[in-house]
């Protein structure tokens, strides 16, 4: 029996900071992130995950709305939600969601 693997990706979209140390905006966060996904396909990557949180240093509240733009730009890579357990607050503990998102035009892109 042989056994199949697949690599993905997990962010929580942190607002970082750019080239010159200056903060970026939560709007070039998001940019970011999608160009990941695109950048994480054309080097064979099988998922791009994208955690939840509600927190001012992390832009993925709207997760379902990345998913989208991700899945708008990408063909063959998964785009999934990971959501933090509630009862793990010292170390994170992640587990997949399946989250579909409908298209308004099909596309080969996979996700849940």
């Amino acid at each position: 029996m042989t056994q199949t693997f697949e690599f993905g990706l997990d962010t929580f979209l942190p607002v970082t900071v750019d080239e010159s140390g200056q903060s970026i905006g939560g709007d070039q966060a998001i940019r970011n992130a999608v160009e990941e996904a695109v950048l994480a396909e054309a080097v064979g990557v099988d998922s791009f995950n994208i955690g939840e949180h509600y927190r001012t240093e992390f832009m993925d509240s709207a997760a379902s709305v990345v998913l989208a733009a991700i899945a708008s730009r990408t063909e063959t890579c998964l785009a999934d939600r990971l959501i933090r357990a509630a009862h793990s607050a010292h170390r994170p503990s992640l587990r997949r969601t399946r989250h579909r998102i409908q298209e308004a035009t099909p596309r080969p892109s996979r996700v849940r």
